[in-house]
């Protein structure tokens, strides 16, 4: 028997719930407050195996994006343009859903677009994309059903406002933006807790079944179940999905204010933006691939000399910022970028494997994830 865990808690953890939902991100929460909204006199029970959500939901970087023209085009390569461009229109719609639901003031959102940048070892793939433009915005508008342009050059004094060394071309998403992951959460659970959500939180799961979800010192009965922990899903689908270590560094202050803007660079796998009045700038997991598929939180030299060594240089004409504070947070890959869905066992379903897009896709999963549940 666990000693931290009381008779009372215990007792809530083994009484009968209509919907049981493992993990207490974006997707969890969602999914719960879809529920409760839909059928308000159910028990809907959250379980959250850390103090708070362990992999990306409070430790990302907090963009607000759907994907760089880059990484489009690659998604275009590896998955075809249905399914590529399907995609994105759900990351898009998942944005829209998330601002509508939260609002952008409790968001802290800011629509400041999203910037991919080229330096000059990158104008070759630069001029390239430039090519597709037309192309990409049609298929954004024709299959994702995303409205307007999306995509479009930066022009010379764009480019020179950012002053950035050996910047060579810039191409702009004006639909993305940035957010603040602590207060999106709070705001999920304040609306969870307000409509008589349990969110247990120091709950971790070990055993799944049709109808029961279990660990060390209880076993609760759920008339339907939805594995929502993204990465830490693995645990039942080790095939399926992988954990990707994060890994981000934040800035002393800054003399001069940061351009305004989420940046992209190298297929999104490298991103930087302004916040407080510092610096935020993250990523590198390309160059080590295999080393960051891991739960480890910790940050590593090699990311740390590429980011700080590399990047952070370009982004200041003058002596760069000290990095004062690091952390990493856990996303939920795959072999394919599409979200795990469905039906595992008769009354458990899946809503995993975000793809690095929790923030575009957890509350959308999360509604896929209620209506499932519903039937």
């Amino acid at each position: 028997m666990n000693p931290n865990l009381s008779w009372w808690e215990r007792e809530g953890l083994n009484r009968h719930a209509d919907f049981g939902i493992v993990g207490g991100g974006i997707t969890g929460l969602s999914a719960a407050y879809f529920l409760k909204t839909r059928v308000p006199t159910s028990r809907v029970v959250v379980l959250e195996k850390g103090a708070r959500p362990e992999g990306a939901t409070v430790r990302s970087a907090g963009f607000a994006c759907f994907g760089s023209i880059s990484e489009l085009v690659s998604d275009v390569r590896s998955m075809g343009e249905t399914e590529a461009y399907t995609l994105a229109g759900e990351r898009f719609k998942g944005l829209s859903l998330l601002r509508e639901i939260h609002g952008d003031e409790a968001l802290e959102f800011q629509a400041c677009g999203g910037i991919e940048v080229f330096f000059k070892e990158d104008k070759e793939n630069g001029v390239e994309l430039l090519a597709q433009l037309e192309t990409v915005n049609r298929n954004l508008k024709d299959i994702s059903g995303i409205p307007g342009t999306v995509f479009r050059e930066m022009n010379t004094s764009e480019l020179s406002r950012l002053n950035f060394k050996q910047l060579e071309l810039g191409i702009i998403n004006g639909l993305e933006g940035a957010l603040h992951p602590q207060k999106l959460w709070n705001s999920l659970l304040g609306k969870c807790l307000a409509l008589g959500i349990e969110y247990r939180a120091g709950i971790e799961v070990h055993h799944i079944d049709s109808g029961i979800l279990a660990g060390n010192d209880f076993s609760l009965p759920c008339g339907q179940i939805l594995i929502a922990n993204n990465a830490f899903a693995q645990r039942w689908f080790p095939d399926e999905i992988k954990p990707a270590r994060a890994q981000v560094w934040m800035s002393e202050p800054l003399s001069h204010p940061f351009p305004p803007g989420t940046f992209h660079h190298h297929e999104g796998f490298n991103y930087f933006r302004g916040h407080a009045g510092r610096l935020l700038l993250g990523g590198g997991r390309h160059i080590h691939p295999k080393a960051e598929t891991t739960f480890s939180t910790e940050n590593t030299e090699e990311i740390e000399q590429y980011l700080i060594g590399d990047i952070l240089p370009r982004l200041f004409n003058g002596q760069p910022p000290k990095m004062v504070l690091s952390w990493a947070g856990t996303m939920g890959i795959g072999n394919t970028k599409q979200p795990k869905y469905g039906e595992w066992k008769p009354g458990v379903w899946t809503a995993v494997r975000m793809g690095g897009m929790g923030i575009a896709l957890g509350t959308k999963a999360g509604q896929q994830g209620a209506l499932h549940m519903l039937g």
